[in-house]
């Protein structure tokens, strides 16, 4: 599917006086939001005190309650959410309901992002950190949404405002001061249908794209279970391994719990935050954030000698074999990672020093191969956090081939994923692209960078 190349400038230009919008085509104009707006509260309120939806008069069925995780995400389905107030409470609320195509704004912590109400948003009201808006016959609400999300000349003011103001958010003087580049109310229409088409045909690539990563994913993960359950030879004589949820495996080969094939465990912990002398030191401090590779050379973190002779934390030699044992990425995936240098954990952490009989290495492609299983049968779900049992992992069954075997395994593996990997990065290298030129394209319109008018 090929992209739409738009080079056309419009004919002349003429300075906003604005240093965030910069110039803007003639016969543009630039106002501020507030001269946008239905008059009065008509066209912006403030969600109502905080002590009014106190959690204490939620009940379980009623009107919906919006807030920051629908205007951040988005979403105003029944799912996202889960605040409701009676119908008798509703009543003395009604100034601050909800209806499609409101405007919200979030004004405390994420703030910036304006999201536009759908069509079948389910009876509500907007909470205290929601700003509500409605907008006169200026503006054209796609045009507005194009312009306030995806451009510089909105969201730098917004995050100037934001950054200036005591509270580190918004209000609702500070919008109404925001510069808006204006074109005619007909071209704003012309402007935002031609980015629905446009958008629409760069997200479906990008879908595509992204769908086909998820199956080269699979398709790894596949690979990896099958070479460490299995092996590489499919006309190998294979024997019942006695473990219903392995299966078969090839003769010669044995079944062993996890402990068996390590020799150590080791846990991690945290020296005092509060002692300076702890910490910016160059001895990786490895935690969950860390374990997004699949080898740890650094850590965000750093602690000192000294923090480590002072605290619980052990030091871990190279070449061991790192654990998430809690955290909510649990939920999703056992994250693993072999250092390459020696290394301190936080206390979420383990790391498994592997026994003769095999090695962090093949024990990396060992639980990569067995990651939902770990996830299904080793992982305790609490209200806090999740976390891996040890009881459970620890004695948890897993096939393992002779030593000789495994380095062929391995050498396997180490090719085969590599051009999987490389093929994924260059996948993901063109959704960042693809993204890239949808942001650039949508400011150049909505800023008159571009003329789209007669595009079709």
């Amino acid at each position: 599917m090929a992209l739409t190349s738009i080079n056309k400038a419009y004919t002349s230009y003429k300075s906003s006086d604005i240093e965030w919008i910069g110039e803007i085509p003639d016969g543009w104009s630039v106002r501020k939001l507030k001269w946008c707006l239905l008059p009065g509260r008509k066209g912006m309120r403030i969600g109502p005190f905080g002590s009014s939806l106190k959690l204490d008069i939620m009940v379980d069925d009623g009107i919906k309650v919006y807030g920051q995780e629908n205007v951040i995400s988005s979403d105003y389905s029944s799912d996202t959410g889960k605040r409701r107030i009676s119908y008798e409470k509703f009543k003395e609320m009604e100034a601050y309901e909800v209806f499609p195509d409101d405007i919200l704004l979030s004004m405390m912590g994420s703030t910036g992002n304006f999201s536009r109400v759908p069509a079948n948003v389910e009876k509500g009201i907007i909470d205290s950190h929601l700003l509500r808006i409605r907008f006169n016959e200026l503006l054209n609400l796609d045009y507005f949404i194009y312009l306030s999300n995806y451009s510089a000349a909105v969201s730098q003011q917004v995050e100037a405002v934001g950054k200036g103001s005591i509270m580190q958010g918004l209000n609702s003087s500070l919008v109404r001061q925001l510069w808006l580049p204006l074109p005619p109310l007909p071209e704003q229409q012309a402007i935002a249908s031609f980015l629905d088409r446009e958008t629409a045909r760069i997200n479906k690539i990008i879908e595509k794209q992204t769908r086909l990563v998820e199956l080269l994913k699979e398709k790894r993960s596949a690979l990896i279970t099958q070479a460490v359950t299995r092996g590489l030879d499919p006309n190998a004589k294979k024997k019942d391994s006695g473990v219903e949820w392995i299966g078969e495996i090839p003769e010669g080969w044995g079944v062993y719990k996890i402990k068996f094939m390590i020799e150590k465990s080791l846990g991690g912990g945290t020296p005092n935050t509060s002692i300076p002398s702890y910490w910016d030191g160059d001895i990786p401090w490895v935690s969950p954030k860390d374990m997004k590779v699949d080898i740890i050379r650094d850590s965000e973190e750093c602690i000192t000698e000294k923090g480590v002779a002072e605290s619980t934390v052990n030091m871990i030699p190279a070449d061991a074999l790192l654990c998430v044992f809690r955290s909510g990425i649990l939920k999703h995936t056992f994250p693993i990672a072999i250092n390459e240098i020696p290394v301190t954990l936080n206390q979420d952490m383990k790391a498994l020093i592997p026994e003769s009989k095999t090695s962090s290495a093949y024990l990396y492609w060992l639980f990569s191969g067995f990651n939902k299983t770990i996830l299904n049968l080793c992982v305790k779900v609490i209200a806090t956090v999740d976390s891996i049992e040890s009881k459970y992992f620890y004695n948890l069954v897993l096939p393992l081939p002779s030593v000789h075997e495994q380095k062929i395994i391995m050498d396997y593996l180490t090719k085969e994923t590599s051009l999987i990997n490389n093929l994924m990065l260059k996948i993901e290298k063109q959704i960042n692209l693809l993204y890239e030129y949808k942001q650039s394209l949508i400011t150049a319109a909505v800023t008159g960078k571009i003329d789209v008018r007669d595009v079709q």
